[in-house]
């Protein structure tokens, strides 16, 4: 199939299409419903009831569509946009990925013709500037799309420190129908804070902004109890910047019966080890209160360990929590976190009550913990001993202090003890081989039920480690090596080469998002990536044998058409960043520059040098 061109295609299947169109013009659509656009224009030219097959498979209400706008060539940007608006009018959920150059002007294009679109994400992208005048576009977002009720979107700037100011006519018209709000992690100003959003959009069940408010003005305050009791339904809730304390966080907690997630990212340097106890009274289960399902929160355990090991006793008391994730647990250890995550039964707790088996760690899915201390095979077993259901294991170290001492006799028990585990993130500063994990007991869960499909090792690792790791065919992200790669003598432990890489890309070729941190990849190892990997998106690489070269490589290549490009300690040089700019407009590069006159040094480029 790869030697023929899409004429040679459609010449052959031509000879039978004529015969399945005009038999059964059901079968046509079908058939229609399982190609993607560009086959589907291909066979659109081939029959007159080719052609109104097409039009009756558009005319169906399509549920979800789902666009990787980095893989669309510059010259069917237009073709691909006018496909999509024609034949995917009736969508009900639209999804736009890897949005690189995808700006103002392709996205109304897009929605215009949409009128029945209920769900809108938009990705954001790194190089910023996609969206000159946000105003602008919610009013004829509002216009376009009269049954929006989910808006996913960022405002990146060209510039950072630009910023964007929402008015109440943006979100009086477009806010009064929605459901979800998410402006992503850039800071936007609204006109009268939290009380504009209250006002503007009621309905409001998810919210998740970052705002950059005047505090100076008491009108354009971010409160978040503005939004419980303006939005009668909020269920989740990521609000930024707010010092939470005893008073804000009770005050908030009171007026949101249904809240499901919440996100504390700053707690007050005034909170007290109560802080929690309002949380308690939305998981009541016995109540009918189900109560949290997810849960965000700073601990600050470097002020305070023993209020943050009260915290975390009052988490134990969630009963329906499903995801945690925990900041700044530095220097608690990952030993002390799990005990106080896994009380026994009939413990008493800091809160006057004595718990019980059904606590938050046996319905736990997920579990990410930044800057812990202790990740050793002991506390290892004790996480899953008490949390059996866990999905996703994310265990990040103290910077490069405390990394760990995981061993490969740890990772085993981990990955046997877990049969549902999907992602995996862990450090050691031990040498890891990754052997022998899929080697279970006659007893244990058959292996056909591990489908890791994330796996981040911060460890000092070889060409063996690779060989181990490629048995997992399923990965669609890994990271191999350090988890800081920032100056010379970090990474020195990290040997794998290029022979390493080869081994993995050549069984795991359906990576997303690849980094290997080591300091000898060279530009062998970039071409088996670059051609062994077709549906990468970010790729991270370090070494001076990485040249000019591999950018030209990756000018050439239809596909991958990458998002993000980083090199480390690369040999990359200016001029040839440049060219690669030009050449590979929507890449985002991220590397470090050879510097000839000083081979020690090196200095960082960021953007699309163009």
């Amino acid at each position: 199939m790869a030697s023929f061109g899409w004429g040679d295609i459609v010449e052959v299947a031509a000879l039978c299409w004529n015969d399945v169109a005009d038999t059964e013009l059901a079968i046509a659509v079908h058939v229609f419903s399982m190609l993607s656009w560009v086959p589907m224009c291909a066979f659109r030219c081939c029959h007159s009831v080719t052609a109104n097959a097409f039009e009756l498979w558009a005319s169906q209400p399509v549920p979800h569509v789902e666009l990787s706008w980095v893989r669309v060539p510059k010259k069917w940007h237009n073709d691909c946009l006018r496909f999509l608006g024609q034949h995917c009018r009736n969508a009900r959920q639209l999804a736009v990925w890897e949005t690189p150059h995808f700006g103002e002007r392709q996205l109304l294009r897009l929605v215009c013709g949409m009128r029945l679109l209920e769900s809108l994400e938009v990705d954001t992208t790194s190089f910023g500037g996609s969206f000159t005048d946000p105003q602008r576009l919610l009013d004829r977002l509002a216009k376009y799309l009269p049954r929006l009720q989910h808006l996913v979107i960022s405002f990146r700037h060209d510039c950072p420190s630009e910023r964007v100011t929402l008015e109440v006519r943006a979100l009086a018209w477009l806010g009064r129908r929605l459901l979800t709000l998410d402006l992503g992690a850039v800071a936007v100003r609204v006109a009268g804070g939290t009380r504009t959003l209250a006002a503007c959009c009621p309905l409001l069940e998810r919210v998740s902004i970052q705002l950059c408010q005047q505090q100076v003005q008491p009108l354009d305050a971010a409160n978040p109890s503005d939004l419980a009791q303006g939005c009668a339904r909020l269920q989740e809730l990521d609000l930024a910047p707010v010092d939470w304390d005893d008073r804000v966080l009770e005050g908030f907690a009171t007026k949101a019966p249904n809240l499901r997630s919440l996100i504390l990212r700053h707690i007050a340097p005034g909170a007290t080890s109560m802080l929690l106890a309002p949380l308690l009274a939305l998981s009541m289960p016995e109540h009918g209160i189900s109560g949290l399902a997810g849960l965000h929160l700073a601990l600050h355990a470097r002020s305070d360990p023993d209020r943050a090991i009260f915290w975390l006793e009052a988490i134990s008391r969630l009963q329906g929590l499903r995801s945690l994730c925990l900041d700044y647990a530095a220097p608690l250890r990952l030993g002390e976190i799990v005990t106080a995550l896994t009380l026994g039964s009939g413990a008493e707790t800091a809160f006057g009550s004595k718990s019980d088996e059904s606590g938050v760690c046996p319905v736990l899915a997920s579990l990410t913990i930044h800057g812990c201390h202790g990740v050793d095979d002991a506390s290892l077993e004790s996480l899953v001993r008490g949390c059996r259901q866990l999905e996703l294991v994310r265990i990040f170290p103290d910077s490069w202090r405390e990394v760990g001492e995981v061993s490969d006799e740890g990772l085993r028990f981990l990955v046997q003890g877990l049969p549902r585990l999907r992602s995996l993130a862990v450090s050691s500063c031990l040498p890891v081989l990754f052997s022998d994990i899929q080697a279970l007991p006659p007893e244990a869960t058959p292996v056909s039920t591990f489908r890791l499909r994330s796996l981040s090792l911060f460890a000092p690792l070889s060409n063996e480690t690779c060989r181990a790791v490629s048995d997992w065919r399923c990965l669609r992200h890994l990271w191999l090596g350090p988890h800081k790669l920032m100056q010379c003598g970090v990474a020195s432990d990290c040997l794998i080469d290029d022979d390493g890489l080869q081994s993995v890309v050549e069984v795991c070729n359906q990576l997303m998002d690849l980094t290997v941190a080591s300091r000898l990849i060279t530009d062998t190892g970039v071409a088996s990536t670059l051609l062994g990997c077709r549906e990468l998106r970010r790729l991270r690489l370090g070494g001076r044998g990485i040249t000019d070269e591999s950018l030209k490589l990756l000018a050439g290549l239809s596909q991958p058409r990458m998002e993000r490009f980083s090199l480390w300690f690369s040999g990359v040089t200016a001029e040839g960043l440049r060219e690669a700019g030009v050449d590979v407009p929507w890449t985002y590069f991220d590397v470090e520059l050879a510097d000839p006159s000083e081979s020690s040094c090196s200095h960082r480029f960021t953007g699309s040098p163009r």
